[in-house]
């Protein structure tokens, strides 16, 4: 006899976070694809991969002295280890390896309203399809905050 059971999605106990990952192989046109969806995940965490990713692209593209930015206070602290949260994570550890090599990284909180121009940029991208956008110019709307930090040098 075979049991029928609903395939949905389920949540992740408490404490958790659940990070569903599938890959395809399209032999025909010779390419890979891979996608991924990280769930119940809260500010700190997101904040941290998106501190991972900005240092590794940053030496991916070269340069050498780094002043990192953001307006999580408690990631600062973590990468500062002046806090033990998320301590023992794979993404902590992960950052942690990037400052480690040989260059400079300075990292320091802001407020948010010091950090208008990449908070807009985030917002921007909660209807954007799941990927990584890489920005020649400008979007449409940015200007004004970019003409305001400018005008503050």
């Amino acid at each position: 006899m075979r049991v029928l059971e609903a395939l949905q999605w389920i949540r992740p106990p408490l404490g958790w976070l659940k990070v569903n990952v599938d890959g395809a192989i399209y032999s025909s046109a010779n390419r890979v694809s891979i996608g991924g969806v990280i769930r119940d995940c809260n500010v700190l965490f997101a904040e941290l991969w998106a501190i991972h990713d900005m240092l590794l692209h940053s030496w991916c593209l070269g340069f050498r002295q780094i002043e990192l930015e953001t307006d999580n206070l408690e990631s600062v602290r973590i990468l500062k280890g002046v806090s033990i949260a998320l301590s023992g994570h794979s993404i902590v550890a992960s950052i942690k390896e990037l400052l480690a090599f040989d260059w400079e990284v300075l990292v320091r909180h802001i407020y948010r309203e010091q950090n208008k121009v990449v908070d807009w940029l985030a917002s921007m991208t909660k209807s954007s399809p799941i990927g990584a956008t890489h920005l020649v110019d400008p979007p449409e709307g940015i200007h004004p905050l970019l003409q305001y930090d400018l005008s503050l040098e």
